[in-house]
């Protein structure tokens, strides 16, 4: 089992999650406070350090579950300096496969049995062929009083990530970071050094000149970080910057799609953007808002001049996966399209609205051109009635 696959997994189940050269006008969409939500955090994440042996050898061990299944960590044997990589994955029933790893060598797999997040048990299984032994270890007790540890959550429009701290001490704490900025996504782990209010973390293991550093810096209700050093410095993705504030509560917060008399926005007033929200209700509203996080002036094609202006919008790095369309006219008319994934069926698909009755089940020109990068997903026309 490589530590490779449990990345691409981890990248699978952010951009899981997540779904729910640039002109001169183009623009992000902002922030809303519409229907922004606290959310009651369910999620089997956890950080946990563990005391134990295998066989008749003490051992220490910190283990991240990151959800879904996808186990790592380190590994201490006894009085040894050596920390093992450990990288593995939940198999179902509180079953674990765990390989222990050293460089790119493996030292041993550890299959074995999650009674609690408190307890582990299993076999040590030496690469080398030697005999197994049994492995038990328990959960070593937090310190009172300690306002570091938790989970804590970059709360944004598109971009997302969570840090988990634990087993804290007077000079240092764990952390596990995992990060998503649209389709791009990161992950470190390791422990910090504590002064005061602030820790700090250095590794050179992705970048040995200037290396990466991340700040940890505790305000009470949330810790920000500051990271300093290239994303690829710190084993990150291009766009999947650590910097940001990461609060106790998670949060579920929207955006909104904007408008200006000038008409150099998506629509010229707030009538039309009322509108336009009402035609396709408010979940997909959403939809529209989240998928044209970068929003640009889309060409109307010949034979669409009934249309007064086009717009095209997408997520940054999750192109065919997070765009959408939106066409309008002056007076109240709108034909627009959205990528979204069909729950019941698993599918991409393409939602086209309009409350032009002449166009109701066929796309305009301008729209059949903008999905030509997924011409496979299927097209839903969402009113056929009118």
């Amino acid at each position: 089992m490589k530590k490779i696959s449990f990345f691409a997994g981890l990248a699978f189940f952010l951009f899981a999650c997540q779904n729910n050269p640039s002109a001169p006008q183009t623009h992000s969409n902002e922030e809303t406070d519409h229907a922004d939500t606290t959310i009651v955090d369910t999620s089997s994440f956890f950080l946990q350090k563990y005391q134990g042996t295998i066989g008749d050898r003490p051992a220490t061990m910190t283990l991240t579950d990151w959800g879904d299944g996808f186990l790592s960590g380190w590994l201490a044997l006894g009085d040894s300096p050596v920390r093992l990589l450990l990288s593995g994955e939940m198999t179902g029933d509180h079953q674990f496969e765990i390989s222990a790893l050293a460089g790119e060598e493996e030292i041993a797999q550890m299959p074995g049995t999650m009674h609690s997040q408190s307890h582990l048990s299993g076999q040590w299984l030496p690469a080398s062929g030697a005999a197994p032994t049994p492995f038990d270890m328990q959960a070593m007790p937090q310190i009172p009083d300690d306002n570091w540890s938790g989970k804590w959550f970059l709360n944004e429009i598109w971009d997302g990530g969570l840090l988990m701290t634990g087993h804290y001490s007077e000079d240092s704490l764990d952390f596990a970071l995992s990060i998503f900025r649209g389709g791009h996504t990161g992950i470190a782990e390791g422990r910090a050094a504590i002064q005061g209010t602030k820790a700090v973390f250095f590794t050179n293991e992705f970048d040995p000149e200037p290396g990466c550093r991340l700040l940890f810096e505790h305000h009470g209700d949330y810790i920000e970080i500051i990271q300093e050093g290239s994303n690829f410095g710190c084993g990150f993705g291009m766009r999947a910057s650590a910097n940001g504030k990461y609060e106790r509560t998670k949060k579920v917060i929207h955006a909104t799609l904007d408008y200006d008399p000038s008409g150099e926005k998506i629509f010229k007033n707030q009538a039309q953007h009322d509108a336009f929200k009402k035609l396709v209700g408010e979940e997909m509203y959403d939809l529209f808002a989240y998928n044209m996080q970068v929003v640009e002036p889309a060409e109307i094609l010949p034979g669409d001049d009934f249309a007064t202006r086009a717009v095209e919008g997408f997520v940054q790095g999750m192109l065919a996966y997070n765009e959408a369309i939106i066409m309008r006219d002056d007076a109240g008319k709108f034909w627009a399209a959205t990528i979204d994934l069909d729950h019941k069926t698993g599918e991409m698909v393409v939602r086209y609205f309009t409350n032009d009755p002449a166009r109701k089940d066929r796309l305009p020109a301008t729209i059949e051109e903008w999905r030509d990068n997924f011409l496979d997903y299927r097209v839903v026309f969402e009113n056929p009635d009118l």
